[in-house]
């Protein structure tokens, strides 16, 4: 007892501040019943009740008494009433799903509208909308085999990554499905999951027995067909040329579908098969392939969370007699419409902090295009920079990511200061990334690129301050000159009119004979110069612009270097290219 009485706490202690209002009832109860002594005192009995009218009601009196105890109850469930910590069961599903997609050249073809490839990734965002849980992964291959995520249950991550696969970011030209299978099965096991699907999306297959080589009833391998069995040659916009691909025959390649060969190898692989349609069927089919039936698809996890066991809900139960009774009198539909009438007038803040936490308010503010919103709500300091760097208030964003002393802190700076202007700062926020992390790709382009701009920039300043010099000397000159004359003028003063007048016409005489067309011409280039240089400063401000705005928007660059660094890697573990008959 005494242990409960220690740990006894309130999870909201400032709804104890709804308390004020009771207090004051007590009060003035306690003020009544003391004028009513003091009547009692002097007044007899008998008179006293045709005296002070209602005092006698004894109705009244416990109808407020009744108030303030509902009013206490009301209050200390609010307040959340806690004592003890209890162990929380969880129940999660250990559905896993590998979606595989073939990233070979044939995917480019367009016998299915737009594009095979354009197909395949609708599919894929389709199966994420359809799995409300459990995990997915997904995994490309053309020569070999790639990663793009692990098994996650953030679906938006992968939706976000999804505009970026294509057979181009591939290092290795083919189509060998089997090392993905593989490595599909090796992600499965790798997440802790004793069965799990696996969704192979292509157009082909080489060898259908090497699908199934792996496969078992605990890792069934489905498959979906893209494309159709008449086929279509492979447009080579890829590579930015016209025409089409051809093979080692000058014959131009139209890869076909095959469905009779896709059929056998989803049944070797205790899977099934179904060709892309229009509509969710085609997934429907495939994603309810049986897994072994001795398989439980949830596991039970007990955790001792870091949280209370809110008792609130006890005290709510002794509230349920005063409810009943204001329904019966229709005090709960007054106050229902009191609240509903002032609803549209309430703090739209305090309405949502009742619903959402901040950073979900801001990350809905966000995603439905009010930045400055977001970063008035969001509490992380990388949020909120992010925030502010979307709304291009870029000053803002830096002193954000200023405080920041991470990786990306660092680099988010450089690219806020490049954003607003400051090259100097932004070079020296991109060295502090790489002093942390010297392979830092998106660093190294980025401090050269805006070094560039810098060297560009002094440039151009000082061709801008010769050529003024230059101007200014003349005109210097020109004017001392005119003064001279104006000074040998006023020093004869026996001079005539008609002579002053002669003189000066010489003068201006002698000024247009010695002024050089060739000096004009000069002055002329040097200002075309000039706004030559100025332009192409803006031109290259807008591409680091640009440029900059693609970077976070853009993943396939990151994964192009990644799936490249990992076949690297494997070409010095000692595997070998592989010699392929088709590249497509």
């Amino acid at each position: 007892m005494i242990e409960l009485l220690s740990e006894f706490h309130f999870l909201r202690p400032w709804w104890l501040v709804a308390m004020l209002p009771a207090a004051a009832l007590i009060y003035l109860l306690a003020r009544r019943d003391t004028d009513r002594t003091r009547w009692q005192q002097a007044v007899d009995v008998e008179l006293l009740p045709h005296l002070l009218e209602g005092l006698s009601e004894r109705g009244q009196r416990m109808a407020l008494i009744a108030l303030i105890t509902t009013w206490t109850l009301a209050v200390t469930a609010l307040a959340g009433p806690v004592w003890e910590r209890l162990p929380q069961p969880v129940e999660k599903r250990s559905d896993g799903l590998v979606v595989v997609l073939d990233l070979s050249l044939s995917m480019y073809a367009e016998d299915v509208v737009p594009s095979r490839l354009v197909r395949a990734r609708h599919k894929i965002a389709d199966v994420l909308k359809m799995r409300k849980e459990g995990f997915t992964a997904v995994v490309v291959y053309a020569g070999d085999a790639h990663a793009v995520t692990p098994l996650t249950d953030d679906s938006k991550t992968i939706m976000n990554l999804l505009p970026a696969l294509s057979p181009s970011m591939m290092p290795e030209l083919g189509s060998h499905a089997p090392e993905a299978l593989e490595l599909a099965r090796t992600l499965l096991r790798r997440g802790g999951h004793e069965q799990g699907r696996t969704l192979l999306i292509t157009d082909e297959v080489t060898d259908w027995r090497a699908v199934g080589d792996g496969a078992s009833r605990e890792f069934p391998v489905a498959i979906l067909g893209v494309g159709t069995e008449q086929g279509a040659p492979i447009p080579l916009r890829f590579a930015d040329r016209p025409g089409h691909l051809k093979d080692d025959n000058g014959v131009i390649a139209i890869p076909r579908l095959n469905t009779a060969s896709l059929q056998r190898a989803a049944d070797a692989a205790y899977g099934r098969y179904a060709t892309i349609t229009i509509t969710d069927d085609d997934l429907e089919y495939l994603l309810s392939t049986p897994l072994d039936a001795f398989q439980e698809d949830t596991v039970t996890v007990d955790r001792e969370f870091d949280i209370w066991a809110d008792q609130g809900h006890w005290l709510a139960v002794l509230l349920l007699p005063a409810a009943l009774w204001a329904f019966r009198r229709g005090v709960m539909v007054v106050a229902l419409v009191f609240i509903l009438a002032g609803a549209p007038s309430a703090h739209a803040g305090f309405w949502d902090d009742l619903w959402l936490r901040r950073d979900q308010q801001a990350h809905a503010a966000l995603e439905a295009g009010d930045p400055e919103q977001a970063a008035a709500l969001f509490e992380r300091e990388d949020w909120r920079g992010t925030a502010l760097y979307r709304g291009e208030h870029y000053g803002h964003a830096a002193e954000t990511f200023a405080h920041i002393q991470a990786i990306e802190g660092h680099y988010n700076l450089g690219n806020s200061l490049a954003r607003a202007g400051e090259l100097q700062g932004a070079i020296a926020a991109y060295a502090q990334t790489l002093e942390l992390d010297s392979d830092h790709e998106d660093a190294i382009f980025n401090r050269a690129l805006v070094e560039s701009l810098l060297r560009e920039s002094s440039r151009s300043q000082d061709q801008s301050g010769t050529q003024d010099d230059t101007r200014g000397s003349s005109a210097e000159s020109d004017q001392s000159q005119s003064a001279s004359g104006n000074q040998e003028q006023q020093d004869d003063p026996a001079q005539s009119e008609q002579e002053q007048d002669a003189q000066a016409k010489e003068q201006q005489q002698q000024q247009r004979e010695a002024s050089d067309p060739r000096d004009e011409q000069q002055a002329e280039k040097s200002k075309q110069e000039l706004q030559l240089a100025d332009a192409e400063l803006e031109e290259r401000r807008q591409a680091l612009e640009q440029w900059l705005e693609r970077v976070p928007d853009d993943p396939g660059g990151l994964l192009r270097r990644k799936f490249r660094h990992e076949t690297q890697q494997r070409y010095r573990e000692g595997r070998s290219r592989r010699n392929q008959e088709k590249i497509w």
